[in-house]
């Protein structure tokens, strides 16, 4: 089945990007803080965030890499167990300012195992979530921005066999890296005045 997407204007259109056309702005169902915008997808339980923050600044020897990490453990907890990380550098693929100014762009795709299982009002379970999470660094605007795919994983208990849980999650994941290869394709920053310089 084919996604069809629409475009999604961020922060007050200063951002554009193409989403899901199924997503929904979380911002008219609920509160969301100024420096977020988050989508819900109005089909099932997906979600996509994206984070202004400020730039991580690296010590000697640490590398971009290292931030996008760092980003990665800040947005969840310690007790969380994940499996090591597949990290792609993506700058090479995506120049998304027209003066030229280096973008340094990683995508970073795990699964999170919940410790504790959460039970919807329909009775579903999600026991774990494929997380793919994309970072830009804007070196100039001292500023990361964060953009989160979540795609929780409903257990479907004994019913199905670990093989069918592990294609599922599989699937799980490449839904997730076609949704954030489309959202970098397509992310354009229209004003950069957005990001304050200090």
């Amino acid at each position: 089945m084919t996604t069809i997407y629409k475009d999604a204007e961020l922060f007050g259109g200063a951002i554009t990007v193409k989403i899901p056309s199924n997503f929904i702005d979380a911002s008219n169902i609920r509160q969301v803080p100024d420096a977020q915008e988050v989508f819900l997808d109005a089909d099932g339980f997906t979600s996509i965030i994206f984070d202004i923050t400020e730039r991580v600044l690296s010590d000697p020897g640490k590398t971009d890499r290292d931030a996008l990490l760092f980003h990665f453990e800040d947005i969840f907890s310690e007790e969380t167990e994940y499996a090591l990380p597949e990290v792609q550098d993506l700058t090479s693929q995506n120049d998304r300012n027209e003066s030229g100014q280096h973008i340094p762009t990683y995508m970073l795709c795990s699964r999170i195992k919940h410790s504790a299982l959460t039970r919807s009002s329909s009775g579903l379970v999600a026991d774990s979530t494929i997380i793919v999470l994309l970072l830009i660094r804007l070196v100039r605007q001292q500023t990361d921005i964060v953009i989160t795919i979540n795609l929780p994983h409903v257990s479907r208990g004994f019913e199905a066999g670990q093989d069918v849980q592990q294609s599922e999650l599989e699937k799980s994941a490449a839904i997730g890296k076609e949704y954030a290869e489309v959202i970098l394709n397509s992310f354009q920053i229209k004003e950069w005045g957005l990001f304050v310089q200090e």
